[in-house]
């Protein structure tokens, strides 16, 4: 399938910047598929943790440096009311912290560009889907607050299932792609191929 690829893809494997990246990532996305107790919403919680990162990674993420926002941060701090307590006000700042970053839906959305429409047809994954995505991440993360309303809002356990394989196969497309400069036609044929046999979602 690869032909005279092969000795390209192995070289591109471990690139240094490569082979860093997939030291975090790696043992985080092979432990959802070889952890003995399979738990949908760990699954799909370490699969959205290894996308962020791999976005992180790959393309930063960042609305201006560190440095141009320090004092736009330092502003915002200021604006806080004097009649807030300590606790909420560090609780407040942590949170604009990271201001200067992009948020997980713009994430998500950069790295669906990049592998291109027909892969995102595949994967069967839109704008309207990365939003229920988003929104799962963010309700299983603060599990308990709001439970009843945010129940209607996030994906249920056979939606979680689904998302997996979704998850899982964007970022196999993700790293073929722009990580071993696969061709998109072997990329795609391969994600048909796996949905066919039921090993997609």
């Amino acid at each position: 399938m690869l032909g005279n690829r092969l000795p390209q893809v192995i070289a591109s494997w471990f690139r240094p910047e490569w082979f860093e990246l997939w030291k975090e990532l790696g043992d985080i996305y092979f432990g959802v598929f070889y952890n003995v107790i399979r738990e949908p919403r760990f699954e799909f919680l370490a699969l959205m943790q290894v996308l962020e990162s791999f976005h992180r990674g790959k393309l930063g993420g960042q609305y201006l440096s560190e440095k141009e926002y320090k004092p736009i941060l330092q502003a915002l701090v200021n604006a806080i009311p004097d009649n807030v307590s300590p606790e909420f006000k560090e609780s407040l700042t942590k949170t604009l912290n990271y201001g200067y970053e992009y948020k997980l839906v713009t994430r998500l959305a950069e790295l669906l560009d990049l592998i291109g429409e027909d892969l995102k047809q595949i994967l069967e994954i839109d704008e309207e889907y990365i939003k229920w995505l988003v929104r799962t991440r963010n309700n299983l993360t603060h599990y308990g607050a709001n439970k009843k309303s945010k129940k209607k809002k996030s994906f249920d356990s056979q939606k979680l299932m689904q998302a997996h394989g979704r998850l899982s196969h964007l970022i196999l497309a993700l790293i073929l792609k722009e990580e071993l400069a696969i061709p998109e036609e072997i990329i795609q044929d391969l994600l048909k191929n796996r949905r066919s046999v039921g090993k997609l979602y």
